[in-house]
C-alpha cells in the first residue's frame, strides 16, 4: 500500500523526505534558508523502468523549487547560480550522493540547467564520470529574486545499485554560487606585502607557461607568477580558465546539514570533542559557543553506530535552530581537513591563491594595497544590530565616508553577507564586495587556499569532489592537500586586528599550514567552469 510514510525535517538550503518509488506521495515540506536560499515541495517523480526490472539503466526525476534573492545575471560580465546537488539513503541507512546525468534534465521557466560532471574536461559516464550537482541560473540578463518552480533532476538511480520498489530518504542541497569568467587578470599588486607575488599578468590557462615580456595588466605575462616554481601540471588551477566560487563563506547551518548526513566514524573525525555527549560543541571544547560558533551535539550518537544529530544553539537554550541560533554566520573553527571534506561531500573543489586574486580584483587594473572590494581604505565595524539572527545587520550607525568601508568587527564572524544587505549600499565599497559580486573575501573568517609555496601546492591538479568521502569522514581526492598537516595550504583574507592580511595580495601567513581548528579559520569551495 502507498502512503505518506515520514515527515519532513528542516535543514539548511535541504528538504529531507521519505517516499517510495512507484508511488504517488503527497509531502509536506519546509522552506529553508541559507544565504536567502531555499529549496521546497521535494518528490520523485517520472519513474522509467523500461530496460528492466532493477535495472542500471532506470531513472527518475527529483522534483522541487528553489528560491533566492538578488540574482544577476550580465552575459558581458558574469551571473550568480545555485549549485544543487542531492543526497539518499535506502531504508534509513548511510547517505549517499545521487548520480545524476548530464541531460534530460527539466528546467523552471526563466532558467538554466549546466550539469557539472566529477571531471568536467572528460565526457559523460554515468557510472566513472556522472553529473554530481547542476548549476541553475537566469537564463537571459537581468536582476531580482527568482522562485523556479518544478524543477526536476534525472537521477540514474539503477545505476547505483538502487532497487525499483527501494524505500528512500532524500535530500537536496543548494549552495549560492558566482560565475567567474575565463579571461587575464593581475596577480600582485607591484606593492611590498608581505610575501605578495610579484606583479604578473595570468594571461594563459596553461599554468606551466614561463613569465616573460609585458603583461597587458602589469608584469610580465604567463601562466604563473613571476619568480614563481611552475606547477607540477598545466591543469593547475590559475584562474585564467572560468570557474564558479562560493557567494560566501561556509556558513555554520551549512557544516551543520554536512554532520548530520555522515556516519557515526565519520562525525567524530569532522568534531572537535566527543559525540557521545549531547550538548558538547562540535568544533570547540565546552558546552557553550566560543567566538560564536554555536554547533552543537543535539542528540548523541552511540557506539553501536548511530550518529549523532547536530543543531545551532548559538543563544544557549537549547532549543535548536531558531532563527536566533547563528547558522547564518561564518562557520569558523574550521581544520583544513573539514573544509576538504565538505568540498569533496558537495563535489567542489579547494580554491587556489590565484583563483583567490581574480575573485577579488577581476580584469582591472591592481591597486597598490587594495582591499577586495578594490581601494584602499577601510573602516572598522564596531558593533551589529539582531546579533545571531537571520537578519544579523550592520549597526544603524554605520555610513560610508570618503569611499571607505567597514569590513570586520570584534574577532568574531559575522553572518555571510552582512554588509551587502546593509540599507545605504551603493556598490562594491558598502558592500565588501568583489568585481564580480562575491562576499567578504576581505574580512570575516580567513580562507584556506592552495599555495605555490611547495611541492604539495604545486601537484594540485583541480580534481573535484565526488561526494564521497572514506570510512573515517576525509576526503579522498589525493592531489588536494594532506588533511593532517595541510601541508600546500595557507590562509588568505585574514581577519581580526592585522589589517594588511585583509589586502588581496597579502600573503602575510601563507607559509602558515593550518591543519588544525583555529577561531579564524573557514572557508570555501569553487568549481571549474564546463
Amino acid at each position: 500500500m502507498c502512503h505518506n510514510i515520514f515527515s519532513t525535517m528542516k535543514n539548511n538550503s535541504s528538504i529531507i523526505t521519505k517516499l517510495l518509488f512507484f508511488c504517488f506521495v503527497l509531502l509536506q515540506t519546509l522552506n529553508t534558508q541559507a544565504n536567502n536560499i531555499s529549496v521546497a515541495n521535494i518528490s520523485i517523480t517520472g519513474q522509467n523502468t523500461t530496460a528492466g526490472t532493477n535495472n542500471a539503466a532506470n531513472y527518475s526525476m527529483v522534483k522541487f523549487n528553489l528560491a533566492w534573492e538578488n540574482s544577476w545575471r550580465s552575459a558581458a560580465l558574469n551571473w550568480d547560480a545555485a549549485w544543487v546537488f542531492v543526497k539518499y539513503r535506502v531504508n534509513g541507512g548511510a547517505w549517499n550522493h545521487c548520480n545524476l546525468h548530464n541531460t534530460g534534465h527539466t528546467a523552471a521557466t526563466g532558467s538554466t540547467i549546466d550539469a557539472g560532471l566529477v571531471t568536467p574536461s572528460s565526457a559523460f559516464n554515468i557510472t566513472s564520470n556522472p553529473a554530481v550537482g547542476v548549476f541553475i541560473y537566469k537564463n537571459a540578463d537581468g536582476n531580482g529574486n527568482v522562485n523556479y518552480q518544478n524543477v526536476q533532476l534525472r537521477w540514474n538511480y539503477g545505476s547505483q545499485g538502487v532497487a525499483d520498489n527501494a524505500v528512500l530518504d532524500v535530500q537536496v542541497f543548494a549552495i549560492e554560487m558566482v560565475y567567474v569568467p575565463t579571461g587575464a587578470f593581475a596577480v600582485g599588486d607591484g606593492g611590498t606585502l608581505n610575501q605578495e607575488y610579484t606583479l604578473t599578468t595570468i594571461n594563459t590557462g596553461n599554468a606551466t607557461t614561463a613569465p616573460s615580456g609585458t603583461g597587458s595588466l602589469g608584469g610580465q605575462a604567463g601562466g604563473y607568477p613571476t619568480g614563481q616554481t611552475a606547477p607540477s601540471s598545466p591543469n593547475w588551477p590559475n584562474g585564467y580558465n572560468a570557474f564558479y566560487t562560493m557567494k560566501y563563506e561556509l556558513t555554520q547551518g551549512q557544516y551543520r546539514d554536512f554532520l548530520n548526513t555522515l556516519t557515526y566514524p565519520q562525525q567524530a573525525n569532522r568534531c572537535e570533542q566527543s559525540i557521545l555527549i549531547s550538548g558538547n560543541m562540535a568544533l570547540t571544547t565546552g558546552i557553550l559557543p566560543t567566538n560564536r560558533n554555536g554547533i552543537e551535539v543535539k542528540i548523541a550518537g552511540n557506539l553501536s553506530g548511530n550518529s549523532a544529530v547536530f543543531g545551532c544553539d548559538l543563544n544557549s537554550n537549547n532549543i535548536y535552530d531558531e532563527s536566533i541560533d547563528g547558522e547564518w554566520i561564518a562557520a569558523n573553527y574550521l581544520s583544513w581537513g573539514d573544509l576538504a571534506s565538505y568540498m569533496d561531500w558537495s563535489a567542489l573543489r579547494p580554491m587556489t591563491e590565484l583563483e583567490f586574486e581574480k575573485s577579488c580584483r577581476g580584469i582591472l587594473l591592481p591597486i597598490l594595497d587594495e582591499y577586495a572590494w578594490g581601494t584602499n581604505s577601510m573602516n572598522r565595524l564596531s558593533n551589529v544590530d539582531s546579533s545571531g539572527h537571520n537578519n544579523e545587520r550592520i549597526s544603524t550607525g554605520y555610513t560610508i565616508n570618503n569611499g571607505v568601508g567597514n569590513i570586520s568587527c570584534c574577532n568574531t564572524p559575522l553572518r555571510v553577507g552582512i554588509f551587502s544587505s546593509n540599507s545605504s549600499n551603493t556598490g562594491r565599497v558598502s558592500s565588501g564586495g568583489t568585481f564580480y559580486g562575491i562576499m567578504e573575501m576581505s574580512g570575516n573568517v580567513a580562507e584556506n587556499t592552495i599555495t605555490m609555496y611547495n611541492s604539495d601546492g604545486l601537484s594540485f591538479i583541480g580534481s573535484h569532489g565526488d561526494g564521497i568521502l572514506n570510512s573515517s569522514g576525509d576526503k579522498t581526492n589525493y592531489d588536494w592537500a594532506s588533511s593532517s598537516d595541510a601541508s600546500g595550504t595557507g590562509p588568505r583574507g585574514a581577519w581580526g586586528d592585522n589589517l594588511t592580511a585583509l589586502k588581496t595580495s597579502s600573503r602575510e601567513y601563507i607559509y602558515q599550514s593550518v591543519y588544525y581548528r583555529s577561531q579564524t579559520m573557514g572557508g570555501r569551495g569553487v568549481r571549474s567552469a564546463q
